[in-house]
């Protein structure tokens, strides 16, 4: 007998657990709900999510250990896949994007028209040199923000929109080239040679007088004015309504 009151006594003892554990979890798959932030919180894209609370009591009754892991899982689950702030990109961020890098798209055009044609008139190669360095120019930071603001149009996979105003800064760039290249030689730090043999006992070419710089310059400008106009079109064709269209050369 005493035996047998021991052996009760222990399977009882391993039951409890069990069943405290079973007991607990579906009080939370009843109580779901007050786990789920409000829907005024959430993203309007998951208001229209249904409940967590449609998993209730009633539908838990008579469910195995296991399906009751399963349901929790899945509950667990659908809230860690919510969206959240940190995922928004492309489209969604285009205002936030637009404020920070937009003044220096829209320079492009300023400096181009102005500042740009400024240096040809007067040959200031020194100004034409700093402003277009590859590195550290003015110029550079204008084609980041305009690389940036094209890539707003995508959000996973580039678009076709971003691919194309993407080309066209690409163009933009081979301009800013070309005007350094031209800056560094009007200076003569850029020396070229011709004749000789694998660039021995060749002979420097003079740097160019601010007459062919000219020409060399406001020919470069055309081929980056075509681009840069192309740019305008294809961004001011759906873009965001609350930003400006941006202005052709």
């Amino acid at each position: 007998a005493h035996v047998s009151d021991h052996v009760s006594h222990a399977c009882v003892n391993n039951r409890q657990p069990t069943m405290m554990r079973v007991l607990a979890l579906l009080m939370i798959l009843a109580t779901g709900s007050a786990f789920v932030p409000s829907a005024h919180k959430l993203a309007s894209s998951v208001r229209t999510r249904a409940p967590v609370s449609a998993i209730s009591m009633s539908a838990a009754e008579g469910m195995t250990r296991r399906e009751a892991s399963a349901a929790a899982a899945a509950t667990l689950a659908g809230l860690l896949a919510l969206p959240g702030p940190a995922a928004a990109r492309g489209r969604a961020t285009q205002v936030k994007t637009w404020a920070r890098y937009g003044s220096r798209v829209e320079t492009t055009r300023s400096w181009m028209a102005g500042t740009f044609q400024g240096y040809v008139k007067s040959g200031d190669f020194a100004s034409m040199k700093a402003d277009t360095d590859p590195k550290k120019g003015v110029f550079t930071s204008f084609m980041t923000a305009c690389d940036l603001w094209a890539a707003s149009y995508s959000d996973a996979n580039p678009s076709p929109k971003t691919v194309a105003m993407l080309d066209d800064v690409n163009k933009l760039r081979e301009f800013q080239a070309e005007v350094y290249s031209i800056a560094r030689r009007g200076l003569g730090e850029e020396v070229k040679t011709t004749g000789g043999l694998f660039g021995v006992g060749g002979k420097a070419e003079p740097a160019p007088t601010p007459a062919e710089a000219k020409v060399e310059l406001l020919a470069a400008y055309e081929k980056a004015k075509v681009a840069y106009n192309d740019y305008c079109v294809i961004n001011n064709e759906g873009r965001p309504f609350e930003i400006d269209e941006l202005s052709e050369l």
